[in-house]
């Protein structure tokens, strides 16, 4: 009876930490992305890129549709 409460206990302490492992990173990810969006005016380098950088899938996508 008693290893059972353990167990049971031990689960019960390991949920709150199994949600911050797994969720964790990706909440602050997502904070990390607001604030950089919210400051847009701040850090104008996080909004403007050469164009060389900008993938053409667009053109990509149309090519392959055409072929198909």
């Amino acid at each position: 009876m008693q290893e059972a409460e353990l167990r049971r206990s031990s689960e019960a302490e390991s949920t709150p930490r199994r949600w911050v492992t797994i969720f964790g990173p990706w909440c602050l990810l997502l904070i990390l992305v607001g604030a950089i969006y919210a400051m847009a005016e701040y850090a104008p380098w996080a909004f403007k890129y050469p164009r060389e950088w900008i993938i053409p899938l667009s053109h990509w996508i149309s090519g392959a549709m055409k072929w198909l």
